[in-house]
Parts: structure tokens; sequence; C-alpha cells
């Protein structure tokens, strides 16, 4: 794609990344200012770093390149993969014994999409944008999705960390084995447990991006899920 755009001198090569290129520390901001140059915990993030260095290298090269780095997505679509839309039809038919420890920023959808269409229309050649609409520990979301499904049970209890990583590192290896997805893929509770808050201010300001909140985006969400 890149050779491409470039034999064909496009004027604008969109790129959708994600926030996982940058380094962040748990429980605290971070933005689109440092990438992190060390290889992330999980072979998805590891091909995300990969192919943003290429980006990367190819603007040296003259490739019009505008960056958008989503958080994780939810909204209108498939529930049949790990996500928040499963999360959501598990808690709705009550499969979800415990909670995983940790948390995950989110955006809605169709939010990413707009944001994209904003970054052609306004976004400067060589910069990346952060979409996400905030962070949320998995209690607080759980409370929150029950609430919209109008279940007046309580969250589940969270599962202790070092039993979940115990069930993710057996589970791994005995998927190897069977060819069955693990029950905790390691990938899904490295992410929920680095615990880092990505910082939309600069899409919100250059792009004048405006991300629906968690109560909005879950209204539209479930009511697909469950027409």
């Amino acid at each position: 794609m890149i050779e491409v755009a470039l034999s064909h001198r496009i004027e604008k090569f969109m790129y959708t990344s994600t926030i996982d290129v940058f380094k962040g520390e748990k429980g605290k901001l971070f933005n689109e200012s440092i990438i992190d140059e060390l290889p992330k915990g999980t072979s998805y993030e590891r091909s995300k770093q990969e192919a943003f260095r290429l980006v990367t290298e190819a603007m040296k090269d003259g490739l019009p390149a505008i960056n958008l780095h989503p958080a994780g997505l939810y909204g209108p679509g498939y529930t049949n993969l790990p996500g928040i839309n499963n999360f959501i039809s598990d808690l709705k038919y009550k499969k979800v014994p415990m909670l995983l420890p940790g948390g995950l920023p989110l955006v809605y959808a169709e939010d990413v999409g707009e944001g994209h269409v904003l970054a052609e229309e306004k976004g400067k050649l060589g910069e990346s944008y952060i979409l996400s609409e905030s962070y949320y520990e998995l209690p607080f979301l759980a409370k929150q999705i029950l609430t919209e499904l109008g279940m007046r049970n309580k969250p589940p209890r969270v599962m202790p960390q070092s039993v979940v990583k115990m069930v993710s590192t057996l589970g791994e290896a005995l998927a190897k084995l069977s060819g069955k997805p693990p029950l905790i893929p390691k990938g899904q509770l490295h992410f929920l447990l680095w615990g880092a808050i990505p910082d939309s201010s600069k899409a919100k300001k250059d792009l004048d991006w405006r991300p629906a909140n968690l109560s909005e985006g879950l209204s539209k969400t479930i009511q697909f899920l469950t027409q």
C-alpha cells in the first residue's frame, strides 16, 4: 500500500493504527508524543508497531500520511469476537461468572469512522491522532451495561489477578494442543492490565472530534444487539 501510494503520488494516506504503539504507564495519561520503542507483549501489538514503523519511515520519503489511533471499539456489529459487544451479550445472558481484573479505554465505532473523515478534512500531514472517549475499569463498565440493559443484578466479582494469569497461561498451552481458542486469551489480559489512559485532546482540538459518551454509545449498541 505504501509503495502504491508513493508511486501514484496520492494526496493523503489515511493509516489506521492503534493506541498500543504509544508508551504509557498504568494509571497515567499518555498522548501521541512518545512512541514505545520496546516490543509490546502480544503478536497483535508488535505487528501494529512494525506497520507504524513502516509508515513512519515512508513519511521521510514523502508519504503524505495521517495516522489514526483508536482505543477499544464497540458499537453495532458482531458479537462473536472477544470485545465489548461480546461482553454485553454475555452479561445479558448471565454468562460472566466473574470479571477479569483491569480496564480499558473505549470509543464508539461510528465515532472512529467520523474521526477518519475529520482527519482527512482537517488533519495535518505527518500527524497522529488518538481516538478514545474515556478509560473504564471493568466493574464500572459492567454496572453501566447492566443499567442500560435494564437489569438490576450487581456486576460479577473480580477474579484475583494471580488466578487469572494462571488460567490464561494454562489455557494458552491447551489451545496449542486442541486448536480451540483459550478461555482467557493472553493478549486480552495483557491489554486489560496495561492500565494506561489515552488522551484524545489533540483530536478534539485539531479535528473538532466529539465522541459519544458511554451511556449514549451503549444505548445504541444494545438497541442493535437486542433488536
